[in-house]
């Protein structure tokens, strides 16, 4: 592990006196944030806040990562953004981010095969619709209309709770991928962008929609949005 603190820790600290050091390097440890990564172990996370566990970004410096070295390689940006990468092999991994205001994080990162949300995407100022495309045939029936997402399967109370309070998402764009901070109020998630970058590789059909990628948002935007515009995120389903 890479811990600076514990470094610093005289060699004759006994077994008993470990826990106590340890929870001092970690005082306001709140719980988990889950990460799940794309399928080339590439993604970014924010941080979980308070005891609500909602995701926002920490308004203050990283100042340790404490991480099993050699299994992600992890950099971080001063407005909280934490990026993560894989190493070769690995599959999980999880680590603990310490601020500069002693806040502390603990996030599990995993490649696992898990369920794909997918995302209705509109900008805040349009009049809210549900129109789902459920296959490619009624997607060209969509033509025109902001967004179409295919196969809805499932509705918000089939996630679990601290799914379906807050979430951090990456949103595929065509050929842009959008991290997006999301905090849903009733059944919406209210998100708003927070980067938009390059996504080398991941240039997605209009019709397809980014199907069974793990971890990616399948979502079909007409236009593309502007970086900075908020957007209502309606959460439509799920796939495997």
């Amino acid at each position: 592990m890479i811990a600076p603190a514990n470094q610093a820790a005289p060699a004759s600290t006994t077994e008993q006196s470990a826990p106590a050091t340890r929870k001092a390097e970690l005082p306001n440890y709140k719980g988990t944030v889950k990460l799940t990564l794309d399928a080339d172990g590439e993604g970014a996370v924010l941080f979980s806040q308070s005891d609500t566990n909602r995701v926002r970004v920490v308004n203050d410096r990283i100042k340790t990562v404490i991480h099993d070295e050699g299994r992600v390689d992890i950099t971080s940006t001063e407005d909280g953004v934490l990026f993560v990468k894989f190493a070769p092999g690995s599959s999980a991994t999880s680590f603990y981010i310490v601020t500069e205001s002693l806040r502390t994080f603990k996030i599990v990162a995993t490649l696992a095969d898990v369920p794909a949300v997918q995302l209705l995407l509109e900008p805040r100022d349009a009049a809210p619709t549900r129109a789902i495309a459920n296959n490619e045939d009624d997607a060209e029936g969509t033509a025109g209309h902001a967004v179409s997402v295919i196969k809805a399967m499932a509705t918000n109370q089939d996630l679990p709770a601290y799914e379906r309070r807050s979430t951090n998402v990456v949103v595929a764009i065509g050929s842009l991928q959008a991290l997006v901070l999301a905090e849903f109020v009733g059944e919406q998630f209210v998100g708003r962008t927070l980067l938009v970058q390059p996504a080398p590789g991941r240039d997605i059909d209009e019709r397809a929609v980014a199907r069974g990628i793990p971890g990616t948002i399948a979502v079909l935007l007409t236009p593309t949005p502007v970086p900075e515009q908020p957007w209502i995120i309606y959460w439509v389903g799920r796939h495997v």
